[in-house]
Parts: structure tokens; C-alpha cells; sequence
């Protein structure tokens, strides 16, 4: 991994909160995209984070972000198999993790949610003054709070649907890579890492289109891109 001169997005975070400055959701986008091509990697080889938060998600000094610290992640043997050790930071457990249910991929994607929501709003979706009974009510029974206003409405549902209670209905990390939002802000950033590619003067093929749910017709191709856009 590349050093990160950014520090980790929890204090920056912090920062715009100090300074009272709205984050905004251009910079959200690229950064739920970027992260969400390196959850595919992990969740593509077996691996699930478990401990998907702002304080283990570093940026690089071209503020693109890198997930880091896999201390606790697990290796599934296939993408049907599931955990069943209660561990993750409290503010992102997921309801089925606070249910002590077993859990898989899906609660990747519920601490995605509650990241999103606290870059928008600097602070987690769901907490409790009264200790981690009553923080695991509020995140299986409490409203699902929206966005800031200054958000869009397609930015608003996308995140919503991380946050969706029941796993099995629960938005995929793959759904999400298909969807509009972060389909046209993965073609910013393929373009953009294309142009970096060639003003080093490196051989590159005729960019393909994004088209279909296996990111592209050049699948290999744009693999090869995400890689070099988010590091894990």
C-alpha cells in the first residue's frame, strides 16, 4: 500500500466538522465508488472486512482512499457461508450482528451505509448515551434517518438502501457498482486514471464502454483500472 499523507477519513471528518464545511457529494461519490470497487475485490476473493469504518479508510495524497486494517477480517470459504462472531466497531454493526444472528457480505455493505451517512452529516446514523444494549435497539428498531437536504435524492436512496434492515433484501456491493450514480462516476474515474496512463506515455488499448453487470465488455481491462484507482 502506497503511504497515505490524507491521514484516515475519521479526522477528516472531524476537520470539516470543526470548520463547519459540508462535505461535498461529488467528493462522497468518488469515495463510495472507490470503496465499493475494493469491497468487491475482498468480497470476490472470500474475504469479509468486518470492520468497515471512517478511522480504517486512509487517503493518499491524490485524496483517493484505501481501506486498511484487516485484523479482524474473515475468509468465508464461499460466498454462501457466513460468520458468527459478534466483533466490528459498535457505530457500524449491522441488525443482524446486534441480533447475534449470523452474518455475511451484507454487513459490509450496512457499515458502507452508515459511513456515507456520517461524511454527510458527521456523525453516525444510529448511537445511545446509555451503552450497547440500547445503541443495538436503535439500530434494529430506530428510523432510518435521511440525508441533509443538500444531498440529492438519488444520492439519499442509494444510501438507504444500505441501510435496508433485513440482509437478504439488502442492497449487493454488485448492485450498487451497476446502478447510475456510481456507474457514471466509475467512468469519470476510468477516464480520468486513462489519462493519467497516457500523459506517461505508457501503451494503453482503445477504452471499452461500461455496459453490463460485470463492469464492462473489457472486463479484464477495467479490472485492471479499478485496481490502480483504489488499493486495499
Amino acid at each position: 500500500m502506497k503511504h497515505c499523507k490524507g491521514g484516515d477519513l475519521y479526522h477528516y471528518i472531524q476537520n470539516k466538522k470543526k470548520q463547519n464545511t459540508p462535505i461535498k457529494e461529488k467528493r462522497i461519490l468518488i469515495w463510495l465508488t472507490q470503496i465499493l470497487t475494493a469491497l468487491k475485490f475482498l468480497h470476490s476473493n472470500h474475504i469479509l472486512h468486518r470492520d468497515m469504518k471512517s478511522l480504517n479508510i486512509l487517503i493518499d495524497s491524490d485524496k483517493r482512499v484505501r481501506l486498511c486494517d484487516f485484523g479482524i477480517s474473515k475468509v468465508l470459504e464461499n460466498t454462501l457461508d457466513y460468520a458468527n462472531t459478534l466483533i466490528g466497531t459498535p457505530y457500524y454493526l449491522s441488525p443482524e450482528l446486534c441480533k447475534d444472528k449470523k452474518y455475511s457480505w451484507p454487513s459490509d455493505v450496512w457499515a458502507i451505509g452508515c459511513l456515507i451517512y456520517e461524511l454527510a452529516t458527521f456523525r453516525t446514523p444510529f448511537h445511545s448515551t446509555k451503552g450497547i444494549q440500547q445503541l443495538c435497539y436503535n439500530i434494529r428498531y430506530a428510523p432510518i434517518p435521511d440525508l441533509p437536504n443538500i444531498y440529492s435524492k438519488e444520492l439519499n436512496n442509494i444510501y438507504k438502501s444500505m441501510l435496508i434492515r433485513e440482509p437478504n433484501y439488502r442492497v449487493t456491493v454488485q448492485q450498487l457498482l451497476v446502478s447510475d450514480i456510481v456507474q457514471r462516476q466509475l467512468k469519470l474515474l476510468i477516464e480520468e486514471k486513462i489519462r493519467e496512463k497516457q500523459s506517461m506515455k505508457k501503451p494503453l488499448k482503445e477504452k471499452q464502454t461500461i455496459e453490463n453487470d460485470n463492469l464492462g465488455a473489457n472486463e479484464q481491462e477495467v479490472k485492471t483500472l479499478l485496481l490502480d484507482i483504489v488499493d486495499v
